[in-house]
């Protein structure tokens, strides 16, 4: 299984061998999907071969010979755009109105040749991309990416996925790489976005994964699915520094412990 975007019962689903769903949907030749998207204007299928869409009972095809890996839809100031990743020729997109017609690159600011293998959307609909040589934003629909710092440029970015604002207003942007989990604060106005404080690094799992993180899935209440090599549930998050805590405590433990002996020395032994 590529890509599940909601309950496999009643959504579609992308595999290696082709598009699965309840009605027998599948684009002609039922190639691989790597990402899907149902959209109000139809079904949206990756594939190694380009884009297919499903509307008005029939698939069109208006990306080809250009190789998928994953979809976002974007909402921006009333107007909706959708976003392919590319493996190796960046991002394509196109309008709601210009959904059918060819797609066109929107690259511009993304270094040459960059796998797009992962998107998320900010509260206030600025467009995010993780990509095989970092994690880039764009403050507008087609205008030029931009690297967002303080994430380097050498790390590949797998997964994101934006909560929802907290209550300073902050938005938390997890990132997974194949060194694990991560996290940014973004603060967002009408005037743009910045990032609120350090890169964080979170020891989320017990043992680092052999594959990476490369989905970032919300669950219910305060926390994440993440899949690396296996499935993992985060629903709470040690604070990056968390071993200084318990090197404390043992160190508390000792101390106490040598004063309790101090207080209460060993009664003399009766030899008699």
């Amino acid at each position: 299984m590529l890509a599940l975007r909601g309950e496999p019962s009643r959504h579609p689903i992308g595999t290696a061998t082709g598009l699965l769903s309840v009605s027998g949907l599948a684009p002609p030749g039922n190639p691989r999907v790597s990402d899907v998207l149902e959209t109000e204007a139809g079904l949206l299928a990756a594939t190694p071969e380009g884009l297919w869409v499903h509307a008005g009972d029939t698939w069109h095809r208006p990306l080809a010979d250009v190789p998928l890996y994953r979809l976002a839809e974007q909402r921006r100031e009333g107007r909706v755009h959708f976003h392919a990743g590319t493996i190796g020729e960046g991002v394509y997109s196109a309008s709601l109105q210009t959904l059918l017609a060819p797609w066109t690159s929107n690259s511009r600011g993304l270094p040459d040749g960059v796998k797009a293998l992962c998107f998320a959307v900010t509260e206030g609909g600025m467009l995010l991309v993780g990509t095989d040589q970092g994690l880039y934003r764009q403050a507008a629909p087609g205008e030029t990416w931009e690297a967002l710092a303080p994430f380097p440029r050498e790390r590949r970015v797998l997964a994101l996925y934006r909560a929802p604002p907290d209550a300073r207003g902050l938005q938390r942007l997890w990132i997974g790489t194949d060194d694990g989990l991560s996290a940014l604060a973004l603060a967002e106005t009408r005037d743009g976005l910045s990032v609120a404080g350090p890169l964080q690094s979170f020891d989320a799992l017990w043992e680092p994964p052999e594959t990476g993180v490369s989905w970032i899935l919300p669950v219910a209440g305060d926390g994440l699915m993440l899949s690396a090599g296996a499935v993992y549930r985060l629903s709470a998050v040690r604070y990056p520094g968390w071993y200084r805590f318990v090197l404390a405590g043992i160190l508390l433990l000792l101390v106490g412990g040598w004063l309790w002996l101090g207080f209460n020395p060993e009664p003399a032994r009766d030899d008699a």
